[in-house]
């Protein structure tokens, strides 16, 4: 999908462009974290062309990069993510029953994935200040990015929005600690939702 990579490609340099700092002003450092989001299951019964959706619930985790752009005491700064994400496999554990509840009757037909799905994953967007001191100590903030999936198995790219509230702790003048709670959206032919939470440190540059 050569518009999708496109549009990732689009989405980081905004996100670069929309906090104008001077030269190393800003930080790079690692994130990692976890959740549970839901992976789709396509049902079928007798004679049944359109397909009973499952929506079922698999941990994800995953380890990667992260890039701010702006001075310590900036109020907004650019966030860049860049990480890997795995789901584990969905199981066969109350699929029929779930396509019954849907009003499927007679034999069903079902397939599930059973293998972990990895992706790679660029998100870029703005963290905003909400109370405390940036500079040192404790603060609170919520994060909003945009991005894509780009590097998935047979080319399965998908778009990407998260967003949620954050915290982050200054250790000294160079080294922060950060961890949210995010809500993960992901399109592809529909949308799958994910809460994640992550942690990371960062070591900045001004």
């Amino acid at each position: 999908m050569r518009a999708l990579s496109t549009l990732i490609g689009a989405c980081l340099l905004a996100g670069s462009a929309l906090v104008s700092t001077p030269a190393l002003a800003g930080g790079v450092g690692l994130i990692g974290g976890g959740g549970m989001g839901s992976t789709p299951i396509y049902a079928y019964s007798d004679n049944q062309t359109n397909p009973y959706i499952i929506n079922q619930l698999r941990p994800r985790t995953g380890l990667g990069a992260q890039l701010v752009l702006g001075d310590r005491d900036d109020r907004f700064v650019g966030v860049g993510r860049f990480y890997w994400q795995a789901q584990l496999p969905q199981t066969a554990d109350g699929v029929e029953d779930a396509a019954r509840e849907l009003g499927a009757d007679g034999p069903i037909q079902y397939a599930i994935n059973t293998e972990t799905v990895n992706s790679g994953i660029g998100t870029a967007g703005i963290q905003w200040g909400i109370w405390g001191d940036r500079t040192g100590g404790l603060a609170i903030n919520a994060l909003t990015c945009i991005g894509a999936g780009i590097m998935t198995a047979d080319a399965r790219e998908f778009l990407v929005l998260e967003m949620g509230p954050g915290v982050q702790y200054s250790l000294n003048k160079r080294i922060q600690v950060n961890a949210e709670v995010l809500y993960q959206a992901r399109y592809r032919k529909g949308f799958a939702h994910a809460v994640t939470g992550t942690v990371g440190a960062r070591y900045l540059f001004d």
